[in-house]
This record gives structure tokens, C-alpha cells and sequence, in this order.
């Protein structure tokens, strides 16, 4: 266990293994290397807008797919060949560690695809929000204590107090 400070400055212990921290810190520096080595390939071509993103990701979600239906047909195959003896079996298995590590590179492809679409469309993000865009085009907002003077002028007239009951 060790303590760490969050992005608000508050302590939180973190209680998992040590070997499920370094697994997760592991994968990070996969997707990052794999973010890396997508940026080098694609170079200056920028995700435009969130509709070519959508396709980039549903091009990798289709292989991480296909890759998930090769563990399952594996662990079909584990189970039916489950009477006939261990060196079957021990093929079967093998077969399932092999799809399931084509499950995690596509995922790993998947990740980093995600990573530089976000970074893309954040980079080419308008300047203002749309909030801010309304605030600009309607002069700001409502002034808050005349709503809350008619809200309870309604609330008196309808004979309810502000403890939210009737008296006791």
C-alpha cells in the first residue's frame, strides 16, 4: 500500500497489489508507445472531426471483435474437447492464450487510435463553448433572485412553508 495525492491534493491509499499496479502502469506504456508509433505513421493527417473518428474507432472496435469471436470459438473447442485427454486440451489452451493476446494488441491499436482522435479533436476544439456562445448572443443569463422571488411567491400561495411540511 502506498499513499497518492490526486489531482485535488487529497491523499487516497491505494490498496492493490503491487503486481496489479504495475500491470496498469504496463499498459499505459503500451498504449503510449503505440500512440507513438501511430502519430510517426500517420504523421500530419489530423482527425477532422468527430465522424471520421467514429469511423476510425469502429475500424479498430471491428477487429477487436473479430478478435474476441476467436477466444470464444477457442473456449468452444476447450469444452468439446474436454473428454478426449490433456494433450488436446493443452492445444486447445494454447490456441485460447494466442487469440487472447491478438485480443490485447488490437485493444492496446484500439487505445491509441482513441488517444489520438481525443487529441486531435481537443487541438481543433473551437475557441468557446457553446455556453459561452449563448451567453455572447443573449446578453447573459437571467437575474437569479427574480426567479427565486416568483418561486416563492408561488410556494406561499400554494401553502407550503419552507420547511418543506406542514407546521407541527
Amino acid at each position: 500500500m502506498y499513499k497518492e495525492m490526486d489531482e485535488n491534493g487529497q491523499y487516497q491509499m491505494d490498496c492493490r497489489l503491487d503486481s496489479e499496479r504495475d500491470l496498469e502502469e504496463n499498459v499505459s506504456i503500451m498504449i503510449t508507445f503505440a500512440h507513438r508509433q501511430l502519430e510517426a505513421r500517420v504523421g500530419d493527417n489530423f482527425v477532422k472531426n468527430r465522424y471520421e473518428g467514429y469511423g476510425l474507432l469502429s475500424e479498430q472496435f471491428s477487429g477487436l471483435a473479430k478478435a474476441l469471436k476467436e477466444v470464444g470459438n477457442g473456449m468452444t473447442t476447450f469444452l468439446k474437447i474436454m473428454p478426449l485427454g490433456d494433450s488436446r486440451a493443452i492445444d486447445a489452451v494454447a490456441s485460447i492464450e494466442n487469440s487472447l493476446a491478438d485480443v490485447a494488441k488490437q485493444a492496446v491499436r484500439m487505445a491509441a487510435e482513441a488517444h489520438r482522435i481525443n487529441d486531435d479533436l481537443y487541438h481543433n476544439a473551437p475557441e468557446t463553448t457553446p455556453l459561452e456562445e449563448y451567453i455572447a448572443e443573449n446578453d447573459g443569463f437571467e437575474e437569479v433572485e427574480e426567479n427565486l422571488l416568483d418561486a416563492k411567491l408561488d410556494m406561499d400561495e400554494s401553502g407550503e412553508s419552507e420547511s418543506g411540511g406542514g407546521e407541527s
